[in-house]
């Protein structure tokens, strides 16, 4: 048998409160039938990254797992 395979999506975000809450908002409401990761990555070398990091950890993910990385 093959291996299983387990889609993700990767959001890059950066300094950009506003445009990160809209891809996600477009992402809650698209059609997913199975389980997919959601990985937000956020540089952190920007002043308004802890508006950014706030958004990406209060976004509720309901299609899986979701992960935020701060870096």
């Amino acid at each position: 048998m093959g291996k299983a395979f387990h889609p993700a999506v990767v959001v890059a975000a950066y300094n950009r409160p506003g445009s990160l809450k809209r891809i996600l908002d477009s992402l809650d409401r698209a059609v997913i039938d199975d389980q997919v990761t959601l990985i937000i990555s956020i540089d952190n070398d920007a002043p308004n990254n802890l508006d950014v990091k706030s958004i990406a950890e209060k976004f509720r993910w309901s299609h899986g797992p979701k992960e935020v990385r701060f870096q």
